[in-house]
């Protein structure tokens, strides 16, 4: 881990909390990805600027395309 540690924890303790929040009310997956991608979307732009955004979601597309043919 990196970034204050005990800060990336505590998001991280608070994150996971709230989706299990979610789930336990019958909120599905999906709604719950949008609502992520809704929020995360305009924090990594102001924190790490558009190009870099960018860069780290093109990352995840590829790995989530590696892990897509896998299965």
């Amino acid at each position: 881990m990196t970034i204050a540690d005990g800060q990336l924890r505590m998001a991280l303790a608070a994150l996971r909390e709230a989706i299990q929040s979610c789930r336990s009310k019958g909120v599905g997956d999906e709604a719950l990805g949008q609502a992520a991608m809704t929020e995360a979307m305009p924090l990594l732009v102001s924190v790490y600027g558009p190009e870099r955004a960018s860069a780290m979601l093109r990352g995840l597309s590829d790995l989530a395309a590696v892990e897509l043919e896998r299965h």
